[in-house]
């Protein structure tokens, strides 16, 4: 099993576009081969960060999501919203 947790600054201007955004494709993301869930967190101290933790199957499901059109189109989308650099991370337990 992986963990993947991506970290979002949005432009505050665009949280509630993200927000309308993820919650058309969260189901669409859960539905995809290999994903176990996404989950959606909202920092607690700065309101435009956001957090998404999807468990995943294996790297190579992930990959193969990363490289569908869905992931392709839904991230340009959501690229266009930050107020900085994503910070991601692949995480599976010890």
């Amino acid at each position: 099993m992986l963990l993947r947790i991506v970290r979002m600054e949005f432009k505050k201007e665009c949280v509630d576009d993200f927000l309308s955004l993820f919650e058309s494709v969260q189901k669409q993301i859960g539905e995809f081969e290999g994903c176990q869930g996404v989950t959606l967190y909202r920092d607690h101290d700065l309101p435009n960060v956001y957090y998404t933790y999807s468990h995943w199957d294996s790297q190579d499901h992930l990959n193969a999501y990363r490289k569908s059109e869905f992931f392709l189109s839904t991230w340009k989308k959501t690229k266009r919203m930050f107020d900085g650099p994503p910070s991601v991370h692949s995480l599976i337990k010890s």
